[in-house]
């Protein structure tokens, strides 16, 4: 149980050639877990350079009379292979969830795709932005899919409706490749 705090899980270092250490994290297991006021700019989970994830049944709770800047709950980042989503319930986020490929991160022109991630059977509720932070709600999304194989299936999106007028919610799915290689998507039944 997290509540009242800024990120609850996360990963952010792609250890170097020279560090010694392993350049990826390894078998993540998020379950089961209820998160309360996640706050700020973190998200309940925030992963880059994982192979190996599973976020199920977790609840991810936020007031839904207030919108935290640039909050989400679920996010694959840079590098995260083999990720599960499965069976979560999310409400009162500005962003849902995301898997994402990273180019030039670090410099350079490197491209990071995240790939084969599965996100099924997830519940979002109350996602986008209050009525104090309409000038963002075009860039808010319920799930935002950028990487190699990637499968949405039997998820449910619901937009934000408590201190909204119009608007509150952008998108419900955005679909993007910013890989150089080719992706593959499967959506259905969201």
């Amino acid at each position: 149980y997290a509540h009242d705090m800024g990120g609850f899980v996360g990963t952010t270092t792609r250890a170097t050639a020279t560090s010694g250490a392993p350049p990826f994290h390894e078998q993540l297991r998020v379950e089961d877990c209820l998160c309360e006021d996640i706050i700020g700019q973190d998200h309940p989970v925030g992963v880059n350079y994982v192979k190996g994830i599973v976020v199920e049944g977790c609840r991810f709770l936020n007031d839904t009379s207030v919108t935290p800047m640039d909050n989400m709950a679920i996010d694959f980042s840079a590098d995260t292979h083999q990720a599960i989503a499965r069976n979560n319930y999310i409400r009162g986020f500005m962003f849902g969830m995301k898997c994402e490929t990273h180019t030039g991160g670090g410099g350079g022109d490197a491209v990071r795709d995240s790939m084969r991630v599965l996100i099924e059977n997830n519940t979002l509720e109350e996602i986008g932005l209050t009525d104090s932070l309409t000038y963002l709600g075009t860039a808010t999304f319920g799930l935002r899919l950028s990487g190699r194989d990637v499968v949405a299936r039997g998820n449910t999106i619901r937009a934000r409706t408590v201190g909204v007028t119009t608007g509150g919610l952008g998108y419900g799915m955005v679909v993007t490749n910013a890989t150089d290689a080719e992706s593959h998507y499967l959506i259905e039944g969201n």
